[in-house]
C-alpha cells in the first residue's frame, strides 16, 4: 500500500513539473493555435474589425486592437496597441501609469526601463524630436520566459500610442532554425 502511494504522489510530482508555465493575456495562454486563442479572446467581448485587421476590444481600461503572432502554428506572441492616439502629453502619462503598475504588481519583475522622466514643457520635442527611447520589459512571475515588452511608438507627429507585446519564448523561433 505505501508503495503505491509513493507511485501515485510521484506521478503527480512529475506531472506538476511537466507542465510548462505559459504567458497569460487576460487570462488566455499565449500558446496553442491562433483559432483557440481568437475563441477565447472572443468570449472575453472582443470582435474582428477588418477595417483594423485585428480583434477589438477593452484591455486595462483602453479600446486596444489584439493580434496573435505564430510559429509553426503555435502562438509565440500578442501584439497589443491602442486603437486611438494620444498626445504626447497624454502617451508619456500612459506609459508611466502603466510601468508604474508592472513595478507595483506582485504578477511581474522588472527586466528594464527606459525614460520615465521627461521635461513637461515641450514633450513633442522630447518624442519627436530626440532619440528617446520609452520602452519596458517585464516578466511575468520572474520567468524570463514569459515577458511582457511595451513602449511608446509614434504613428505621426501627433499620433502616439502604446503598444504591448505578450511574448512565449518557448514557441519562438530559434536563431538557426531556419538554416
Amino acid at each position: 500500500m505505501k508503495y503505491i502511494k509513493f507511485i501515485i504522489a510521484f506521478f503527480i510530482l512529475f506531472c506538476t513539473f511537466s507542465i510548462k508555465a505559459q504567458t497569460m493575456f487576460m487570462g488566455i495562454p499565449v500558446d496553442g493555435t491562433k483559432t483557440a486563442f481568437y475563441t477565447k479572446l472572443k468570449a472575453k467581448g472582443f470582435t474582428y474589425s477588418k477595417k483594423v485587421d485585428g480583434y477589438v476590444g477593452k484591455f486595462n481600461g483602453k479600446s486596444v486592437i489584439v493580434n496573435a503572432i505564430d510559429n509553426r502554428g503555435k502562438v509565440c506572441a500578442v501584439s497589443v496597441i491602442d486603437r486611438y492616439s494620444s498626445s504626447d502629453a497624454e502617451i508619456i502619462a500612459a506609459y508611466n501609469k502603466l510601468v508604474y503598475s508592472f513595478r507595483n504588481s506582485d504578477k511581474y519583475t522588472t527586466e528594464y526601463v527606459t525614460e520615465t522622466e521627461y521635461d513637461d514643457s515641450d514633450t513633442s520635442t522630447n518624442l519627436f524630436l530626440s532619440s528617446k527611447i520609452y520602452e519596458s520589459s517585464f516578466f511575468q512571475g520572474g520567468d524570463p520566459t514569459k515577458n511582457v515588452w511595451f513602449k511608446i511608438v509614434q504613428l505621426s507627429i501627433i499620433d502616439y500610442r502604446i503598444a504591448i507585446k505578450y511574448v512565449n519564448v518557448n514557441n519562438m523561433p530559434s536563431d538557426d532554425e531556419d538554416l
